[in-house]
């Protein structure tokens, strides 16, 4: 079993690098899939099957480049824990951070399914409240960092201030 280090609570918040590493490597590839069969096109105008694999990876080329300027957008620490105020913030670069009170956060959860369209999601912790559900994204552990809140706003809700 994974001995769990709750003195660590801040590395847990910071963007995960695994990320920017997949979504190069992704765009290298879509790149160098466009260029072979850009250079079959020039070669041979007439094959269509090129062209149509030309028009299949560049829009997985924009898409892998929105992905990368998304990450790329993010602050290094995606969310703040005011231990004062009972309030966490999920830190935006664009847009104004979103600040929820911890007595307002019914349940906090991750993505447990390992399917293949949830690869974008496996970094993702979502806080739930009553009235909205908030998403903090590309996190190093978001299993640890939901067990660790869950504690934590059981005991805010409690009203312990020494928690």
């Amino acid at each position: 079993m994974k001995k769990i280090n709750f003195n660590d609570f801040e590395k847990y918040t910071k963007k995960d690098k695994i990320y920017l590493i997949f979504y190069l490597i992704m765009t290298v590839l879509c790149l160098a899939a466009l260029g072979l069969n850009l250079a079959v096109v020039i070669i041979n105008p007439a094959d269509y099957t090129s062209i149509a694999f030309l028009c299949v990876f560049g829009i997985l080329l924009i898409f892998c480049l929105y992905l990368l300027i998304n990450y790329l957008l993010i602050p290094k620490t995606v969310i703040t824990l005011n231990y004062d105020d009972e309030t966490i913030t999920i830190n935006k670069r664009l847009g104004k951070a979103e600040t929820i009170k911890l007595k307002d956060v019914t349940e906090v959860k991750t993505l447990d399914k390992k399917m293949f369209f949830n690869v974008m999601n496996l970094g993702s912790i979502y806080l739930l409240t009553n009235t909205k559900t908030y998403r903090a994204k590309y996190l190093i552990s978001p299993k640890y960092l939901s067990l660790t809140l869950n504690i934590y706003i059981a005991t805010a809700k409690e009203g312990d201030k020494n928690a």
